[in-house]
């Protein structure tokens, strides 16, 4: 005999408070319950009503199911490499920093910033900020538990302040995270973990503070 077909049911994904409980989306599944723990990607654009948003995307993870809703919780999220393109300009350096970062709460998050200058700089002035954005990102994280920290994250009020924090070093034309997501894989202990730094070369090639100077002194 052939087995029963089941009954499949439409089940709202719902955002966690963060993102005021809104509706994310729908599937159509036999067993709800079997929907938690699937991971899911949407444009921010879609469900915030900000097409600015649209070169986001955010993950989420169903941790709970009630009747016809499954609700979920923030995983992390990443900015789309065409808006990194449109970003990063000739004539500018390109700063990236990975690192992870301890929250109030003990919770060890992994964050990748983008940083573009206003123009190229050199060695001495890049070691400044990558060292600036450690300290205050690092801070704020301490500071914060990990759902705050999050929602603060997708605002934007970290990059906000750590650009104006680091434009007292050098003119910096944008700040951005990358990609940001919770690091299960390692836990929070009395001593931090490590960060780590990349430094990609800039667009167009440096040029040495001296021929800088010969060249101004000419003209």
């Amino acid at each position: 005999m052939s087995k029963p077909i089941s009954k499949k049911n439409w089940v709202s994904l719902i955002a966690p408070p963060m993102f005021q409980d809104r509706q994310i989306g729908e599937t159509l599944v036999s067993e709800p319950a079997l929907l938690i723990g699937k991971k899911i990607k949407v444009n921010f654009a879609v469900f915030s009503d900000d097409m600015k948003k649209q070169s986001t995307e955010i993950s989420f993870v169903v941790d709970k199911v009630e009747g016809n809703k499954a609700f979920t919780s923030f995983l992390g999220l990443r900015l789309m490499p065409t808006m990194v393109r449109r970003i990063v300009k000739k004539g500018r350096s390109r700063i990236d920093e990975v690192m992870n970062a301890v929250t109030k709460d003990k919770k060890v998050v992994t964050i990748k910033i983008l940083i573009v200058t206003q123009k190229i700089v050199r060695g001495s002035v890049t070691s400044k900020i990558h060292s600036e954005v450690i300290k205050l990102v690092s801070k704020m994280a301490s500071q914060t538990d990990y759902v705050q920290f999050c929602e603060d994250i997708v605002k934007g009020s970290v990059m906000k302040e750590t650009k104006e924090k680091i434009k007292k070093i050098y003119p910096i034309k944008s700040c951005e995270v990358i990609s940001f997501s919770l690091n299960k894989d390692q836990s929070a202990t009395a001593k931090k973990p490590k960060e780590r730094k990349k430094i990609e070369e800039p667009a167009e090639e440096d040029i040495p503070e001296e021929e800088e100077q010969k060249k101004d002194s000419s003209q």
